[in-house]
């Protein structure tokens, strides 16, 4: 991944955390960032990071936000296209509805959805772009950090699908499944509202 991607990376994040910032003022505010391991439906395990920021509603059982994850893995697409490296970009609607929000342990579902970009890191097929649309499903567990007052740990499974509608090459138009599962651990800080 070259520098000027992660760059962009970054300054998208940015600008997602300060675009949802004023419609959440008057919310209690979480953002957070996470990592772990990612593996395609078909191909090889890779890494996933994230960072996302949330607003607390519903009596703090609702959070609704967004989110930006990079991925880096293999996958398998098809019978001449294996093993093709993915740098791959996702920005997202995320929402988490948390059953027990005051609990020591907080159990948690969400979904996601919104687009992708998806950079082939190939030799052969470099500079590759493809993306289309992204659809997420999570469960999760959420605890505070003791003595902290407003950390808490999250850790998440997480299942997607990421349909490639457009291609930027001189291949035709395509259709590719790239999802698949990730196991995702990380830390959200609490602004606004009571400590834990």
């Amino acid at each position: 991944m070259d520098s000027s991607f992660a760059g962009r990376a970054i300054l998208a994040a940015a600008v997602l955390v300060f675009a949802l910032a004023p419609s959440l003022a008057r919310a209690q505010i979480h953002v957070g960032t996470g990592g772990g391991v990612f593996l395609p439906y078909e191909g090889d395990p890779g890494g996933s990071v994230s960072v996302h920021a949330q607003g607390a509603f519903a009596g703090r059982h609702l959070r609704a936000g967004g989110e930006l994850e990079y991925r880096r893995f293999d996958a398998s697409l098809a019978r001449d296209f294996r093993n093709v490296g993915y740098d791959a970009i996702f920005l997202r609607f995320l929402f988490h509805y948390h059953f027990l929000p005051d609990a020591v342990v907080s159990p948690y579902l969400g979904f996601g959805t919104g687009i992708n970009v998806n950079i082939i890191t190939n030799q052969e097929r470099r500079g590759t772009v493809s993306g289309g649309f992204t659809t997420l499903a999570i469960a999760g567990l959420e605890a505070p950090v003791p003595g902290t007052g407003r950390l808490a740990f999250f850790t998440e499974a997480r299942v997607g699908t990421v349909t490639d509608i457009w291609k930027k090459t001189r291949a035709n138009w395509q259709l590719d499944q790239v999802g698949g599962f990730t196991g995702m651990a990380g830390f959200r800080w609490r602004f606004g509202g009571d400590e834990f």
